[in-house]
């Protein structure tokens, strides 16, 4: 016998609800808040100047430009 699962999920300004047949659900996860990010207009700016994993947006803009 195949059993369902009920869930609801937030959606826009709505909650969904819906069944899923258990044997194809992987995993039920909740969101969790975080504080809110500080100065978000300088930490864009840092992040352009050094980003995390890649060369500057600077350095890859002035690459590209062979004129």
């Amino acid at each position: 016998m195949n059993k369902n699962i009920s869930l609801k999920i937030h959606y826009g300004d709505k909650f969904l609800d819906f069944k899923i047949p258990e044997e194809q659900l992987l995993f039920v996860g909740e969101m969790q808040l975080i504080a809110k990010l500080e100065n978000l207009i300088e930490r864009l700016q840092r992040s352009f100047i050094k980003p995390v994993g890649c060369r500057s947006l600077d350095s890859l803009i002035k690459h590209k430009k062979k004129y």
